[in-house]
């Protein structure tokens, strides 16, 4: 087409000189010109056709591209709608099946066929999956424990950080080898949108159905939807466990539950439960993390998190072997749809089997671990170079309890952490338990007294107000804390001799507070009132100085927000492996040191000892 309009132009100058001639109208030109204008009038009516074919060539063209432009981007809006739609089918599928607990239809092999003998790898955790029963010979129940290549070129190190709080369970893992840590939320997709906590806490509790079966393992907003029929659920488990090792309190009302009758029962439940706690950690990870599992052997250990009090009992050799069982659990395979509390005894009871003939009762190769939960909790701030070398109480207010223990940090050599823990109390006394205490005590509702301590000290009711300061429960908080307070400086002064004690206190105590309710106004202002209703200032106790756990930078919140990290600061010190924690002495380890002695103490030697000397 260029070609042409260029020849047409070039004509078209030949044949402009010549009409410019002015030759008479008789004028007959040559052959040659006649054809060359002739050839000309052709060409102009040629080229004139072809602007008009391609004036619409072109109309088509651009008509063509944006009907094509609004067919891609329907197409693109399409395929986000069905990804969303997939997304929101695939929670619901995974929010059905924990609420079934997996009673969906499956195919059961003939009786006759006897299944292949399947190699030691990796099975399935979700709970939710089901499976059938693989059980021995001799019908016992045994786990297919994942095979770690210690020959492999790549080998990830992950470490699981349970908080199996009394009310709630929140879990973090942590990347040893890039040092970095992160919030499992439990959600199906990977959206870093602000997630609300409902959807990230575990309510730690198991639930018996009507048809008998066990249901577990589900956030707060999963319990939510549930339509399973429940006969009856199972709550307090942790204290439940806690309370095999310890003597019982009259704070500690807890109902009695013939489903729980048995010791061995009371740690196959929490067994059970924190099983699915770890399943559905997993596979969170292995969902929202692939690049750890590409091209590359994992390696797990867990780590759960202790109370100090319990600590220093049979407590803790016992929640080290119950959460060793989930561990067992989680790779056992068996029909998890259709468990009951009698099949979960039976397996258990397997389980305790294989671990005495398999390990002699030993659980330290299974990388599973307990910590005391205050040094988990105060881990972001010790780990700092803001720490100081002191004395620091901490209280955790969670949905049940109240954890409260005093401690000494310091630095050995080379830096290395060292904490000795004076002294720990654990009452019933969180934010769920203290609200139901003091709705029965002031005889009001529990919404009202809930929301009273969540707006405090913008409580509209006056009376209700002066009720709450001088309630039995907010008295309670009172004396646990005065209690703590008191006999850690106690100790410590036995331990380090007055004068170094009154240094390490400073000028002020620094109280930590943390946990569920470490952010409440009124709670926090009972612990800073306790000083002066309890006249401390008389035992050479410094003023309080309230302080919260600093977030640490090496974790990802994924989508929790940064100002609940006091929720989660048990979990993410957890997850921290414990060659890198503090060396940790718990009170009945600690030998008191012997005072130094002043530098006056020189005491002259008797005449008749030093006769002869010279």
């Amino acid at each position: 087409m260029d070609k042409l309009r260029d020849d047409l132009q070039s004509l078209q100058a030949i044949l402009v000189p010549i009409a410019a001639l002015n030759l008479p109208d008789n004028f007959v030109p040559v052959s040659e010109l006649a054809e060359l204008r002739a050839s000309f009038e052709v060409i102009q009516s040629r080229t004139a056709s072809l602007k008009q074919e391609q004036a619409d060539t072109q109309s088509k063209v651009e008509t063509a591209i944006t009907r094509l432009a609004d067919e891609v981007n329907q197409l693109h809006q399409t395929q986000s709608q069905m990804v969303e739609q997939l997304t929101d089918m695939d929670g619901q599928l995974q929010v059905v099946r924990m609420a079934t607990n997996g009673n969906l239809p499956s195919i059961s092999p003939p009786e006759t066929l006897n299944p292949p003998e399947l190699p030691l790898r990796p099975q399935p955790e979700s709970p939710s999956v089901p499976s059938q029963d693989a059980v021995t010979p001799q019908g016992q129940y045994t786990p297919q424990l994942p095979i770690v290549d210690e020959q492999a070129e790549v080998i990830n190190e992950i470490n699981l950080g349970i908080d199996f709080g009394t009310g709630f369970t929140k879990v973090c893992f942590r990347d040893l080898a890039r040092d970095r840590s992160a919030i499992v939320t439990f959600s199906e997709t990977a959206s870093r949108a602000e997630r609300q906590l409902e959807q990230v806490l575990l309510s730690t509790k198991v639930a018996i159905l009507e048809d008998g079966t066990l249901l577990s393992g589900l956030t707060t907003a999963e319990w939510q939807v549930n339509a399973r029929p429940i006969h009856c659920t199972l709550e307090y488990i942790k204290m439940r466990l806690a309370h095999l090792d310890l003597p019982e309190h009259p704070e500690w009302r807890l109902d009695q539950i013939p489903a729980l009758d048995q010791p061995e029962t009371v740690e196959n439940v929490c067994a059970y439960y924190l099983s699915t706690v770890i399943a559905r950690a997993k596979a969170w990870i292995q969902q929202h993390r692939p690049d750890l599992f590409t091209n590359s052997t994992v390696r797990w250990s867990f780590n759960m998190g202790v109370p100090v009090e319990y600590c220093d009992s049979g407590s803790l050799r016992r929640f080290k072997y119950v959460l060793s069982l989930a561990w067992l659990l989680v790779n056992t395979p068996f029909s998890r749809e259709a468990l009951t509390l009698s099949t979960l005894n039976q397996i258990c009871g397997d389980l305790r089997d294989w671990l005495q003939t398999n390990l002699s009762g030993k659980t330290d190769k299974l990388d599973c671990f307990t910590t005391p939960e205050i040094s988990a909790a105060v881990w972001s701030f010790l780990s700092s170079r803001q720490a100081v070398e002191k004395f620091y109480t901490f209280f955790d207010f969670g949905d049940g309890t109240l954890d409260g223990t005093a401690f000494r940090f310091w630095r050995e050599n080379d830096g290395d952490l060292k904490v000795d823990f004076y002294t720990g109390q654990v009452k019933p006394l969180g934010v769920t338990a203290f609200t139901q205490q003091t709705a029965s005590e002031l005889n009001v509702p529990p919404e009202t007294v809930h929301q009273a301590i969540v707006e405090w000290p913008a409580v509209l009711d006056d009376a209700l107000q002066q009720h709450l300061l001088q309630s039995k429960t907010r008295n309670a908080i009172q004396k646990v804390v005065g209690a703590v307070v008191m006999q850690g400086n106690e100790k410590h002064r036995e331990n380090r001799g007055d004068v170094i004690a009154r240094d390490e206190l400073g000028r002020q105590l620094d109280i930590f507070v943390g946990g569920g309710g470490g952010h409440n106004s009124f709670l926090k202002a009972a612990v800073q009132a306790t000083y002066k209703d309890f006249r401390q200032d008389r035992a050479d106790i410094p003023p309080y100085c309230i302080k919260h756990i600093p977030t640490p930078q090496d974790l990802a919140m994924n989508g929790v927000s940064r100002d609940e990290f006091h929720r989660f600061a048990v979990a993410y010190g957890l997850a921290i492996p414990s060659w890198e924690g503090p060396e940790i002495r718990l009170p009945s380890q600690i030998e008191i040191e012997p005072e130094t002695p002043p530098v006056n103490s020189y005491v002259p030697p008797r005449y008749d000892e030093m006769r002869g000397s010279w």
